[in-house]
């Protein structure tokens, strides 16, 4: 006859933390294949890869602060107005020599706008 402690190890360990919510998520039947050749790659199920990178904040951008945020609009109400001012120009209803300083500005604008919020990327 076994003895209780022997009892006490027998069957499945008991849950830290249970996961009782669910999220759903629609993916195309090509992305849930893509998923499942993934998450059997890494010896883990579709659940478990998704809930690890999803819960990784290590490889997401930082959050964009408010100030820069509002910024950014501002910038784009700006470039918008320069938009139009080079149409005037186009149209002819501005001097040509104010073009260089046009795209000039334009690069700046852009440069600045994309500093705000992370990107870093050089238009031109």
């Amino acid at each position: 006859m076994a003895t209780t402690e022997a009892r006490s190890k027998r069957g499945r360990p008991p849950i830290r933390e249970a996961k009782s919510q669910r999220v759903l998520v629609r993916v195309t039947p090509e992305q849930l294949q893509a998923l499942r050749t993934i998450a059997a790659a890494h010896g883990m199920t579709v659940s478990a890869l998704v809930r690890t990178r999803a819960l990784d904040t290590k490889g997401l951008p930082a959050p964009v602060p408010a100030i820069n945020q509002s910024t950014y609009i501002l910038l784009g109400r700006l470039l918008n107005t320069f938009n139009q001012l080079t149409r005037a120009l186009y149209r002819g209803r501005l001097p040509l020599s104010e073009a260089g300083m046009l795209e000039e500005l334009l690069a700046q604008l852009r440069l600045a706008r994309d500093a705000l919020i992370g990107q870093g990327r050089n238009r031109q």
